[in-house]
């Protein structure tokens, strides 16, 4: 179970993602976009999903039981090749609901510097999931 006291709290990203060009093609591909000169809107979720798993699993979170539920995109500036990225996590909420957990987590996907002060301040990509994590 999710310690109550994670609640509201964000965890800030260690981990720098950097996109290539290669992968958007490759992401487009597979959903059948023919335009990869930037990222798809849900292409932030191959990084998303790795920030949260990095991150709520310190959180008691037992993340084998786990499966997405829903996700929103606010999409301020689209992703690119190139693209050194950093996310960090908010969980939100957490509600129990006939045994299972469902937990709401924000991210907010930065660029990322070569060191903290040259990391930007200014969010890119702001997602919202609800992860349900199944009783058992």
């Amino acid at each position: 179970m999710i310690k109550p006291e994670v609640i509201g709290r964000t965890l800030r990203g260690e981990q720098v993602f950097t996109i290539t060009k290669d992968s958007i093609a490759a992401f487009s591909n597979a959903i059948g976009q023919l335009n990869s000169e930037v990222a798809p809107p849900t292409y932030a979720f191959t990084i998303i999903i790795t920030a949260f798993e990095s991150s709520l699993k310190s959180s008691g979170m037992n993340w084998d039981r786990m499966v997405h539920g829903d996700q929103k995109f606010e999409i301020i500036q689209p992703l690119q090749g190139g693209d050194r990225l950093r996310v960090d996590t908010t969980i939100e909420n957490l509600r129990l609901v006939a045994g299972n957990e469902l937990v709401s987590v924000r991210a907010d996907i930065y660029r990322a510097g070569d060191n903290e002060e040259s990391s930007s301040q200014e969010v890119l990509i702001r997602a919202w999931s609800t992860l349900v994590v199944r009783g058992g």
